[in-house]
């Protein structure tokens, strides 16, 4: 099994998360070379859009996926919770995507 490659971090809206998740990228782009990636959500996300981005994260990494309120995109969206959660922490490793 490959390791886990993500981090999900969870709390009540003005905890912070977001902010961390501003000032982790910031500190990113200004010490390495790598790609920052974010998934727009709206009501035509499917599974194959999600794979796609890891994919292209994958072939340009080392690179860094930003995903904001996961939960739209399980609930607002096409996307299934195991079309998601297979490409999030499937089988299949992503080198240097984090």
């Amino acid at each position: 099994m490959p390791s886990k490659r993500g981090f999900l971090f969870t709390g009540d809206p003005g905890n912070g998360k977001t902010l961390l998740c501003y000032a982790l990228a910031s500190h990113v782009l200004q010490q390495f070379n790598v790609n920052i990636a974010t998934l727009r959500v709206d009501d035509g996300l499917d599974n194959d859009d999600v794979v796609r981005l890891y994919e292209w994260a994958s072939a340009n990494g080392p690179a860094m996926i930003f995903l904001e309120d996961v939960e739209t995109i399980m609930t607002q969206t096409r996307v299934t919770r195991s079309g998601f959660l297979n490409v999030l922490d499937g089988l299949k490793p992503e080198r240097g995507v984090l």
